[in-house]
């Protein structure tokens, strides 16, 4: 038991560190390459990326839950 507890804990941990790791990520200008009428093409400048390689940055859409949270 006491074992099982240990590994909870140890897990729980490395998720609170690997998640403020994921967020440390800022945002700069955008710019915007796209014409009316088009589909969307625009580039975010990233600000922090401090030792991170193009390969590790990967964007995703946010939840339908989280546009919702947002408004």
């Amino acid at each position: 038991m006491v074992q099982v507890r240990k590994l909870v804990l140890a897990i729980a941990a490395a998720s609170a560190l690997s998640s403020g790791m994921a967020q440390a990520l800022g945002l700069g200008e955008l710019t915007l390459k796209s014409t009316p009428n088009q589909p969307l093409v625009a580039e975010i400048e990233l600000l922090d990326v401090q030792q991170l390689t193009a390969a590790e940055v990967v964007p995703s859409l946010a939840s339908p839950d989280d546009f919702a949270k947002a408004g």
